[in-house]
């Protein structure tokens, strides 16, 4: 961990992450964004490591739902968001369980 990070975390013990769902998709908001998914797991993995507790937030489940379903318009009806949001939430923690 570089010297700046390491003063500005001095005394804290947990971090709370929150990330976007632009940061995980790709430019065309179908499907997660393989390569920003990897550093941000090892930027949480190298934090781990150095002594933190790590709290995750991440949205992106209706949008990797909807590239799952072939939705390219993010739907109106709840029930069609609530089901994006189910596979897509399945499909998330599993690709950040992979990297």
């Amino acid at each position: 961990m570089n010297q700046i990070r390491s003063d500005l975390f001095s005394g804290i013990k947990k971090i709370v992450i929150k990330v976007g769902t632009r940061l995980i998709l790709d430019d065309q908001g179908s499907a997660l964004h393989r390569p920003h998914l990897e550093r941000l797991v090892d930027e949480i993995v190298a934090l781990l490591e150095a002594g933190y507790q790590v709290v995750l937030v991440t949205s992106g489940a209706v949008g990797v739902g909807m590239g799952y379903m072939g939705l390219r318009l993010r739907p109106k009806q709840v029930a069609v968001k609530q089901a994006c949001a189910a596979i897509g939430q399945i499909e998330l923690m599993h690709s950040y369980f992979d990297c």
